[in-house]
């Protein structure tokens, strides 16, 4: 097992929301070699400035060649799902997989599973878990210790001209708020933020990067 691992416990993105001011990220991407730079690049867009992003994207790109590589969503016609949750102090980010046979050994030239090793020695933690589908889940923790973590939010009630101005400026995307978060889908890309402003700037970065509805 390497430095770090637990191939049983899910990241709490997986398992409950944060009940913390976090913004949330969710794509699916065709698993190609291409696709390896556009999940970065969606990566670094959604982090911003934050100040584990090069660690974070570093591992993203780890995780997600070592999906196409190394299982069936590698296959004619496979795909990679990139989930991410994001607070001040905190990151979870999660690739799923199409499933296959785990491998995480150093081969004898010692090329396999080193990418793994590089995303142990960055990361507070990170695991795999399997589910009766087929799906494979490996995720990874970041943990930012120059931030400290933002208040609770309390709930609030939607604004409906909020709601109606942000779907008018972005046609082609479901717009909602469930009482905490805004919230926009497209048939690709979802993503979440705590305030109209920050799903507003998501969407931008998006957007400018081509993975959403114009």
């Amino acid at each position: 097992m390497l430095p770090g691992a637990d191939p049983t416990t899910p990241p709490a993105m997986l398992t409950a929301t944060r009940a913390i001011r976090a913004a949330t990220w969710s794509q699916t991407f065709p698993a190609t070699p291409d696709q390896v730079r556009i999940t970065r690049q969606g990566m670094a867009a959604f982090l911003g400035g934050w100040p584990l992003t090069t660690d974070a994207v570093t591992c993203l790109s780890e995780l997600v060649t070592n999906a196409i590589e190394h299982s069936r969503s590698g296959r004619p016609g496979g795909h990679i799902t990139v989930q991410a949750t994001l607070t001040a102090a905190h990151l979870d980010v999660a690739v799923q997989d199409q499933g296959g046979p785990w491998q995480q050994e150093h081969n004898q030239d010692g090329l396999r599973g080193r990418g793994l090793h590089i995303v142990a020695a960055l990361t507070d933690c990170w695991g795999r878990t399997d589910d009766s589908t087929g799906t494979r889940t490996v995720w990874f923790h970041l943990t930012c210790h120059c931030a400290q973590e933002e208040t609770t939010m309390p709930a609030t009630s939607p604004d409906a001209n909020t709601l109606q101005a942000i779907a008018d400026d972005y046609p082609g995307w479901d717009i909602s708020h469930d009482g905490h978060w805004w919230s926009a889908t497209s048939p690709a890309v979802s993503v979440q933020a705590d305030t109209p402003d920050g799903l507003r700037s998501a969407l931008e970065r998006i957007i400018g990067l081509g993975q959403g509805s114009a």
